[in-house]
């Protein structure tokens, strides 16, 4: 996360996640190349493009106004979106229960554009669990264990809802292996200010190497790492990272190399968070998003303490 006070992950890198641009800073330019090169045949540029968002929000503090962004993926053609739950957390301080108010959307498109609104369908309990109660500086230690949440599209910004949305389905039984080429996508904010991410910001994607496997503890490959990729930047968290036509993994943290070809990415992986799910709900992944989604999404927002909600809103004033 890029912040005026950076969240950061260096247990196996840098935490991606959300990037934090005050109204204020300087101006700057995005140097990021679209390395859209196809890993696999089966992966459609156009329907990967489709199926990736950027997650916006805008929340004012006092006299001053942030911007957050971070990247997501549609598993489900009727609007469901997976990303990390410290990019999620904010679609949670709707003003009603928080005293903070974050206008969030999902956009779409390169350049991104305001196009729908969400709201949390699910968020992981270990996550909330485990950082209600740190500091910014050990949420900077983190590990993207735990890190995922799901949205859902309740409207539209413009125009009408489509029938179904594009979507690339979670492959929550792949096997996964070093060396094999997979596809990450998300948006990359770089070096751009907060007018630039919200005006200016692009999707890209780019091919890379699955270069080790990783567990947080259950002996399974929990957590992938990636070769080098120029599109490794705040704001890309929560982006896809593709393999044979589906979801096999999300972007949660990114490595500290300065080489020239970019820095290397981590994921947390579809058939690690299929198991957390189960483990705290006793569902599957899919069984999240096979009910009601209202329903399912007021569920969660019954669940949410006031105390999470403050923990949220505490990181946001510590981050201005």
């Amino acid at each position: 996360m890029k912040c005026l006070r950076a969240f950061a992950l260096f247990l196996f890198g840098i935490v991606l996640g959300v990037s934090w641009f005050p109204a204020t800073t300087s101006a700057a330019s995005l140097s990021i190349k679209n390395e859209t090169v196809l890993a696999n045949s089966v992966v459609s540029e156009e329907k990967l493009f489709e199926a990736t968002v950027n997650l916006y929000c805008r929340i004012k503090v006092g006299n001053k106004e942030v911007s957050s962004t971070g990247s997501g993926v549609m598993i489900d053609s009727r609007g469901v979106i997976l990303t990390n739950a410290h990019v999620a957390q904010y679609f949670l301080l709707n003003g009603e229960d928080s005293k903070l108010t974050a206008d969030c959307s999902v956009r779409t498109g390169s350049p991104a554009k305001e196009a729908y609104e969400a709201e949390v369908l699910y968020i992981s309990k270990n996550w909330l669990d485990k950082n209600i109660d740190k500091s910014a500086k050990e949420l900077s230690r983190g590990t993207g264990e735990n890190d995922f949440a799901l949205l859902y599209i309740t409207s539209t910004k413009r125009g009408k809802l489509p029938a179904q949305f594009q979507a690339y389905y979670p492959g929550v039984t792949m096997q996964l292996d070093r060396d094999k080429e997979v596809v990450v996508a998300g948006y990359p904010a770089g070096d751009l200010n907060f007018k630039g991410v919200r005006n200016k910001l692009k999707a890209l994607t780019a091919t890379t190497t699955i270069t080790s496997l990783q567990t947080f503890e259950s002996g399974t490959a929990d957590l992938i790492s990636l070769s080098p990729s120029k599109i490794a930047s705040s704001g890309v968290s929560g982006g896809p990272v593709v393999m044979s036509g589906v979801v096999t993994g999300i972007v949660a943290t990114m490595g500290t190399s300065k080489k020239k070809e970019g820095a290397s990415l981590r994921a947390i992986t579809l058939p690690y968070i299929n198991r957390v799910i189960q483990s705290e709900s006793g569902l599957s992944l899919a069984s999240l998003y096979t009910v009601d989604l209202a329903a399912r999404a007021k569920q969660t927002e019954a669940s949410i303490s006031t105390e999470i909600l403050s923990f949220v809103e505490k990181q946001i004033r510590v981050s201005r």
